[in-house]
């Protein structure tokens, strides 16, 4: 059978003889550019002790207002100071993040009111979110949840799988879900 004065044998021969095209030469990618290495932290090390200490006091403060204990949260906010400065002196890279949740739990512990200590905790957790943003070995344990419900920063952190909601107590104790932490 003849197509356009070929024959069909011809080519579907020639289509198969024929010799693939070379591949279109690719361009040599740029070197990356040099980023500074951020110091990690061995596990088991004395920089991940101390981070973990701030946490776990950032985490009282955390409990007691889930529980809408005001006293305790304010007792909590203010033995955390020490954790945080030991914290702060031994991960240089989130010193600035770990002085900032300090600061605001300063706030937490000098609160007139459960709502003004709910608000001064919510600005220690965009803190503290961001301090281990600093490093995943920090971040082991920790779970990051989200509250919509929340007027102001709405994420914190907490250990375990069993939400307890600082923004609202028992009036909403498990609003919010799991998110990935990051600032």
């Amino acid at each position: 059978m003849k197509v356009f004065g070929v024959t069909v044998a011809a080519l579907v021969l020639g289509a198969a003889c024929s010799k693939p095209a070379p591949p279109p030469a690719v361009a040599a990618a740029p070197e990356p550019a040099k980023v500074a290495e951020v110091p990690r932290i061995e596990q088991d090390s004395p920089r991940l002790r101390a981070a973990q200490d701030a946490i776990s006091a950032y985490g009282k403060v955390r409990a007691a207002l889930a529980a809408d204990d005001l006293a305790n949260a304010k007792v909590a906010a203010g033995a955390a100071g020490a954790s945080l400065a030991a914290a702060a002196t031994a991960l240089p890279t989130a010193a600035t993040e770990l002085q900032g949740v300090q600061t605001k739990l300063t706030a937490v512990a000098g609160a007139a009111d459960i709502h003004g200590a709910r608000e001064a905790f919510g600005e220690a957790s965009k803190a503290m979110i961001a301090a281990v943003s600093t490093d995943k070995a920090l971040q082991t344990g920790l779970v990051c949840y989200r509250c919509p419900m929340t007027k102001t920063y709405q994420k914190w952190l907490q250990t375990g799988d069993e939400m307890g909601n600082p923004y609202y107590g028992a009036e909403m104790l498990h609003c919010g879900g799991k998110v990935r932490i990051a600032p």
